[in-house]
């Protein structure tokens, strides 16, 4: 048999090799040694995958490091392999971002190890067969994949090529299979594991090729531990009769040899750390179906990282079609896109399970930022001021599920309205501020308690009578009527910015039909709602109607003050709370504001008639990068609320206005914060 070549490769991307741990503690542990090691011996091949965040650092911090990475390029003992500049998961963008992010980090490798790379590596190994085009543009000869997504048929230990079109790539596997079990097997006993599995899939007598990649926590370990220095012997005495029939060498280096290709049509998919957290949320799960998961699955699974990428392609959208304006607040907001468009913002490596709160709402943060950017830069094309912003209603399927959503801005914010519960699932302050609708709901697994409804702004529950006790208890309306309701759209006047939502339901302890018409008016700096409540039954209605919004935690600063503050003008009189503290007034709230200390953000609630108020801090639990189990976020709960008595065909009306304003710099009195109120 053909000797097995293996090529051994430290992939760093998204994550440390410990939740504790720093660049800097990575540095001096684990790449410092390791590259002395390397330049103190000359024959030990090994390649390298760097991000630009990591690239950037050492530029920064250890530019002596760089120095010794180009010597040894230049006596050919390692290679380094691209990616794109700020690791996005590629199948998810444009094509245009997609050259433009790998051209980037081709450029930073060439200026700084003198090298532009001619392979690179997939975050996740997130894969559609529409990068062919865009490697190919990119100049790049192959990339590497997780074998898993080859089809079994194809799953030789030869390279592969795929394309069409006139196009194609080749494709290295990477075997983590393959990888060593540091505390079940000897070092020689890999290496028979490894020769076996080659010899059960030889096509026959060409060269075989084993492709390691380690993630940095799993190299840590392998660089400490006797497997690292038995490899080093077989590097050092290939004669040896201990270590004959394998030989180390580099991914370029081997193709430049190769005779063998194999054609493969690979169907997009994803590595299987990724893909078997797919099916069920938070749930480890085999995949028994005969297609593979792909990203769009995890998305699909995981509400909250889909409304990230939701947000993030409107962007990419808007800025690829505007056209004109300021080059340079142009090129700044692709900057701020592309930086949104990690993977770290949607998926938690190596763990696998989603982002967390905090990694998505910086996300939001460039991304409003971006917008922005687009919005001064076409002020400027046509000459007007930025106060001069009007307010707009646009409708259309903005997360593609079938169903219009209503995209509104406005001079600072931007909403989107869904009819899913007839609710405001992303308000979003463009001034350099995150996305206030950004609430978890509640995962029984985790928090012991099941949310059936996302935890927007303006959710409507109409309780039965002693419904709002249980309410006020376990901030759950349980089955509540309209909260996961499909609202209908009854009319979109985009003239007056208006949106006019129905929908019907029957109280669950009655059965007793209501009607609720609901509509929104965007104004400049907020928005009006109008809610009419419809007896449409033969009996009396009696019950408690409750308009809930909830505010994301935005702020993640460690030992930072409580985020929200709430007052008041209750029974005529001004009252301050604590954010986290919980309240209950059964009535007598005339007006309502919300103070986010951090972005220094007013929310003003101003009912049509005296309501009562709840307000309360839940927390939501979520399992990190590490799989522990760890708060995420929290979430301040304000909900408004009207006892109701409705005879048989009768309705009733509540009004509520809502603006978003600045803090103001200056010192207030009491009396003019009432007057305010």
């Amino acid at each position: 048999m053909a000797e097995v070549n293996i090529c051994l490769e430290l992939s760093v991307h998204g994550y440390l090799s410990s939740p504790a741990a720093t660049m800097e503690d990575d540095y001096q542990s684990i790449l410092k040694p390791f590259f002395s090691f390397l330049y103190s011996n000359s024959g030990f091949p090994f390649s390298f995958s760097f991000s630009s965040a990591l690239l950037a650092f050492l530029e920064r911090k250890h530019p002596e490091s760089l120095e010794i990475l180009k010597e040894l390029y230049a006596r050919r003992q390692v290679e380094f392999l691209g990616c794109a500049y700020h690791d996005p998961m590629l199948p998810l963008i444009f094509p245009i971002d997609r050259s433009a992010q790998v051209e980037k980090m081709n450029s930073l490798m060439r200026s700084l190890l003198g090298k532009r790379p001619r392979g690179m590596v997939l975050p996740g190994s997130i894969w559609d067969y529409s990068l062919v085009t865009s490697l190919n543009s990119c100049g790049m000869e192959f990339l590497e994949l997780d074998s898993t997504l080859v089809p079994s048929s194809s799953r030789y230990f030869y390279p592969l090529i795929t394309g069409g079109m006139g196009k194609s790539v080749k494709v290295l596997c990477t075997h983590s299979d393959l990888l060593p079990d540091l505390s079940k097997e000897s070092p020689a006993a890999w290496l028979v594991r490894i020769q076996k599995a080659v010899t059960r899939s030889l096509k026959n007598d060409e060269s075989p090729l084993v492709n390691l990649s380690f993630d940095l926590p799993s190299f840590k370990a392998f660089f400490s531990s006797p497997f690292f220095a038995y490899v080093s012997a077989c590097v050092q005495n290939p004669g040896d009769i201990h270590y004959q029939g394998f030989r180390f060498t580099l991914p370029q280096l081997y193709l430049k040899g190769a005779r063998v290709f194999i054609p493969t049509y690979i169907p997009a998919g994803m590595d299987w750390t990724l893909a078997r957290w797919s099916r069920k949320p938070f749930e480890s799960c085999e995949n028994k179906s005969r297609f593979p998961l792909t990203v769009y699955d995890y998305l699909n699974c995981y509400a909250d990282s889909r409304s990230l990428y939701d947000r993030m392609m409107y962007i990419s959208m808007v800025l690829s079609q505007g056209h004109g304006g300021d080059k340079v607040q142009k090129n700044l907001a692709k900057e701020k896109l592309w930086e949104a468009q990690c993977i770290a913002n949607y998926v938690s490596l190596p763990s696998g399970v989603p982002a967390s709160s905090e990694r998505r709402q910086e996300a939001f943060r460039l991304l409003n930022e971006a917008e922005m950017l687009m919005r001064q830069s076409q002020d400027v094309k046509k000459g007007r001021k930025a106060d001069e912003q009007k307010a707009s209603v646009i409708s259309y399927d903005y997360n593609r599920d079938g169903v219009n959503e209503y995209i509104c801005s406005l001079k600072k914010l931007r909403l989107v309205i869904s009819r899913v519960g007839g609710q405001i699932v992303e308000l979003d302050n463009i001034a350099k501020g995150c996305n206030y609708a950004a609430s978890l709901s509640r995962v029984a697994a985790f928090d012991g308690v099941e949310d059936g409804y996302g935890r927007g702004f303006f959710i409507d529950h109409f309780l039965p009578p002693d419904g709002i006790a249980s309410y006020e208890r376990s901030l759950d309306a349980g089955t509540s009527v309209f909260s996961r309701l499909l609202f209908d759209e009854k009319k979109l006047d985009m003239k007056r910015n208006e949106i006019l939502f129905s929908s019907k339901g029957s109280i669950p302890s009655s059965s007793a039909p209501l009607a609720l018409l609901k509509k929104y008016t965007v104004l400049d700096d907020g928005i009006s709602i109008q809610y009419i409540l419809k007896n449409e039954g033969t009996e009396p209605v009696r019950g408690t109607f409750v308009v809930e919004s909830n505010f994301a935690q935005t702020c993640f600063a460690k030992n930072a003050e409580a985020q929200y503050t709430c007052e008041m003008v209750l029974d005529g009189n001004t009252q301050l709370l604590g954010g986290a503290a919980p309240f209950n007034s059964p009535s007598g709230v005339s007006a309502l504001r919300i103070t986010d200390g951090k972005d220094r953000l007013q929310f003003n609630f101003e009912p049509n008639e005296e309501a009562g108020f709840i307000s309360d801090t839940i927390s939501f639990k979520r399992p990190d990068a590490y799989g522990f189990i760890r708060e995420d976020s929290k979430t301040l709960i304000a909900a408004l609320f009207w006892e109701i008595d409705l005879p048989a065909g009768r309705s009733v009306e509540k009004n509520i206005n809502f603006s978003v304003t600045g803090v103001p710099n200056r010192k207030r009195s009491p009396a003019a914060s009432s007057a305010a109120l």
